[in-house]
């Protein structure tokens, strides 16, 4: 599951969307999805890592 996001980007000093990926986590008891990756259009032009991209970090871990 794709879901874009959108937040301040600290590196960008600028609004900025990240389209985030959400793998299926369901059981046969509960369905859900766990946050996993993200694309950013910028992340090319600037030194972004997934563990400091703050838009990524505020969104949530999981999907219902």
């Amino acid at each position: 599951m794709q879901r874009i996001v959108t937040g301040y980007c600290p590196t960008l000093d600028d609004e900025c969307s990240i389209q985030i990926t959400y793998l299926n986590a369901s059981t046969l008891k509960k369905q859900g999805f766990v946050k996993s990756s993200f694309r950013c259009k910028h992340s090319a032009y600037a030194s972004c890592h997934i563990s400091s991209c703050p838009i990524f970090e505020a969104a949530p871990e999981t999907l219902q």
